[in-house]
């Protein structure tokens, strides 16, 4: 619940935050740890996390039986929660520990869209505020710094995270070092191994959609498709008040908001919803709602883009919802 005397917390992009839907995909064994209140994970983004942050910690904070180690053993359920293929893995490899925690790496992927790794995480401590870790990032060998966008599971072996897609030199060749902030310290563990970025091409439609009734403009500002993933950068502008669905008594602080949400319908008519956020920090207000959402593509075929809300704030996004604007694409 929102913190009436709380200006940040409600504020639109904490509302976003709030209500925002990643894909948790399916693990073995799953045991699901206590979950954090959901104004404690705003707190947390307030503190200092990025947006794609706090969106990777909600979306997975888990807990399994682990997988076996190593490129070759890793599960179809790690591959298919990344969207890969068993043949699209490179080998990468590291580990590292401290008093609560051990991280291994046994895989990677890369291409202009995002950065994945396949991370083990495992802590030996007992619950407490120093018991966890806290928005991991890596770095290459030139310096430049990589955000986590989505993906953080604990204790399921060797799952996805994933990170900002490489860039300049280090798109051709990176050497990476892996970051795990936790308690007050930072376990750092260098990679063995080079990961290149895959190309990926611009599908972007080339018209702007506007509701002269609604007085919104619908953009899809960037649409990259690498192959696995298929990344949209939608841009909102205009009066979004008209397309904010509200909840609760009118008027109130503790009333709630649906703000429009951006999905990929695939050819069998199947809604996706993201696997992570993309690497731009989201720009949302009562004017503007500029996000970037990264989906899995499993094959050719023609697709819709679509912008859609709903009434039910329960409801996983379907053929129910009104769709506000859309766009049909072609990838293979």
């Amino acid at each position: 619940m929102i913190d009436p005397e709380d200006s940040l917390l409600a504020g639109p992009l904490a509302q976003r935050l709030e209500h925002m839907r990643l894909t948790i995909p399916p693990a073995p064994r799953l045991a699901v740890l206590p979950t954090l209140s959901r104004r404690h994970l705003l707190r947390t983004w307030r503190g200092g996390l990025t947006a794609t942050g706090v969106a990777a910690l909600v979306a997975l904070t888990i807990t399994a039986f682990a997988y076996p180690g190593g490129l070759a053993a890793l599960t179809q359920d790690a591959l298919r929660a990344a969207g890969l293929s068993s043949s699209e893995g490179v080998p990468l490899s590291g580990s590292g520990a401290t008093a609560s925690l051990k991280v291994s790496v046994s895989g990677g992927y890369a291409d202009q869209v995002s950065t994945v790794l396949f991370v083990a995480v495992g802590l030996t401590c007992q619950q407490g505020p120093t018991c966890g870790i806290r928005g991991p990032y890596l770095t290459d060998q030139f310096g430049t710094r990589y955000s986590i966008t989505g993906g953080e599971g604990i204790g399921v072996g060797a799952y996805p995270m994933f990170f900002q897609p490489l860039t300049g030199a280090a798109a051709s060749g990176a050497r990476l070092v892996l970051h795990v902030p936790a308690g007050n310290s930072e376990l750092g563990i260098p990679l063995s191994g080079t990961l290149m970025a895959r190309k990926a091409r611009d599908l972007t439609p080339s018209t702007s959609i506007v509701d002269a009734n609604k007085e919104v403009t619908f953009q899809i500002t960037s649409l990259l498709y690498s192959g696995p993933y298929l990344e949209v950068h939608s841009h909102l502008s205009g009066d979004l008040q008209n397309v904010i669905v509200h909840s609760g008594p009118s008027g109130q602080m503790l009333s709630g908001e649906s703000w429009p949400g951006v999905f990929v319908v695939d050819p069998s008519g199947t809604w996706q919803i993201p696997l992570a956020m993309g690497g731009n920090r989201p720009n949302v207000n009562d004017q503007v709602q500029d996000e970037t959402r990264i989906f899995s593509i499993a094959k050719p075929g023609t697709y819709r883009v679509v912008v859609a809300q709903t009434n039910d704030r329960n409801s996983a996004p379907d053929s129910t919802w009104t769709v506000l604007a859309e766009w049909t694409i072609v990838v293979g």
